[in-house]
């Protein structure tokens, strides 16, 4: 039988005990609904922190000036050159024939004054370029794992083969014409261009040849004036570069020479280096500001920073030189780019 609560407890009593459990109950049920709105306002913050997290992880968030990348496949150093806008082209002289008080040695030497006129602002987005030029060893993995894209002087058929061929332009060199740690020559601008497509399908990431405008920033250690990668003085160019006056007639080892300002090495001298830019002469006067392309169509493109057998002028970071897309010489090599993002 149920008991009646009335007859245990006097009437008084019980509507007190009422009273302390309504009482208690309203407070619980504040102090669930204040930790169920702190939780939730928590719960929020806490997804938009994960959101942010997730974000960090996938956006490439760019490093300090200067930071190195290490591309795993090949090993390829990439230092990261921040952005901004300089002056290009030919600070340092101007006019008809300032730019060469000389005679050139070699018919690479000779690019006109003007080539490098009138200066003008650019401003150049963040990328990552090459440490090095692209060498022998890098270049090797390509050739193999494609089976196409020889070097000229490795090609059976060409006359300029080092074994077969009667032509000795490449095997007056020796042994730096094939030494892993020396840059690579006698591509064209389609084999450069052929090495960076293959890359970015190797690695999932996007590679090319650096524009004109990022080759000439980042070799005036991020648009500075200088006269070369590294220094304004000729006297101390040597200690930067590899040219005629110390290569001794062949290419030499990459990253032997002090770097320029940004950690790049051999900007100035060693190999002439292809750009991804159809070359003009007079397109400097035409140029956009922002991340110049280059001009659309052409019938050679722009090559930059001189070689083993140029003379100091042509060395120079504002010097412009161009070439087939389908040239090879003993003085023509590459050096890879990366957008950072």
């Amino acid at each position: 039988m149920f008991q009646n609560d009335w007859t245990i407890c006097p009437p008084g009593r019980i509507w007190m005990k009422i009273m302390q459990r309504l009482i208690l109950s309203f407070y619980l049920l504040i102090v669930l609904a204040f930790n169920m709105v702190g939780s939730a306002a928590m719960g929020d913050e806490g997804g938009d922190k994960q959101v942010a997290r997730g974000k960090e992880q996938v956006k490439t968030i760019p490093p300090a000036k200067g930071a190195v990348f290490t591309e795993a496949a090949t090993e390829m150093e990439f230092v990261f050159v921040k952005g901004g806008c300089y002056q290009m082209g030919n600070t340092f002289e101007s006019g008809a024939g300032k730019a060469l008080p000389y005679h050139p040695i070699y018919f690479e030497d000779y690019v006109p004054a003007e080539d490098g006129e009138p200066l003008h602002e650019v401003c150049v987005s963040d990328f990552y370029l090459g440490k090095h030029e692209v060498t022998n060893r890098q270049y090797r993995q390509f050739t193999l794992e494609t089976g196409s894209h020889l070097p000229e002087w490795n090609e059976s058929e060409s006359t300029y083969n080092i074994y077969t061929g009667g032509n000795d332009h490449y095997a007056s060199m020796g042994d730096a014409l094939m030494a892993d740690d020396h840059p690579v020559v006698g591509v064209s601008w389609h084999d450069a261009a052929a090495f960076t497509e293959w890359l970015s399908q190797k690695t999932g990431r996007t590679f090319r040849l650096p524009t004109e405008a990022q080759w000439e920033f980042a070799a005036r250690s991020g648009g500075k004036k200088e006269k070369w990668a590294g220094t304004n003085d000729l006297s101390s160019l040597q200690k930067y570069a590899w040219f005629a006056d110390n290569a001794n007639g062949k290419t030499r080892a990459v990253g032997q020479k002090l770097p320029n300002g940004l950690g790049l090495y051999d900007m100035s001298g060693n190999v002439w280096e292809w750009c991804q830019d159809w070359y003009k002469d007079h397109y400097y006067g035409n140029s956009p500001r922002k991340d110049p392309p280059g001009p659309p169509v052409g019938t050679t493109r722009v090559l930059r920073g001189g070689s083993w057998i140029s003379i100091p002028a042509t060395v120079r970071a504002a010097n412009r030189d161009w070439g087939y897309p389908y040239s090879r010489t003993s003085i023509y090599g590459f050096r890879v780019a990366m957008p950072a993002r």
